[in-house]
């Protein structure tokens, strides 16, 4: 039983370390990434892009996919938060 307990023991600080970077300012994350989002698609649809615009559909996808996650991990912490399961 002391062997289980010392494994919790251990397992709690790197639990509590993931918790903190996954979790951890995830509102603004999630804000930061809606921005860049943003003004990625205000490129795409302007007259004179920076970039060629096949390069910037490509950046878009993988901008909104990352959006997706975090607001999947936003969900999943305001719904621990409140006590829903």
């Amino acid at each position: 039983m002391r062997v289980l307990y010392l494994k919790m023991k251990r397992l709690k600080g790197c639990l509590k370390v993931f918790n903190k970077e996954y979790f951890g300012g995830i509102t603004a994350r999630v804000a930061d990434k809606r921005k860049e989002l943003e003004i990625v698609q205000y490129k795409i649809l302007s007259n004179e892009p920076d970039l060629p615009k096949e390069e910037l559909l490509t950046i878009e996808g993988k901008l909104t996919s990352e959006l997706q996650h975090l607001m999947d991990a936003e969900e999943c912490f305001f719904k621990q938060k409140s006590g829903i399961t």
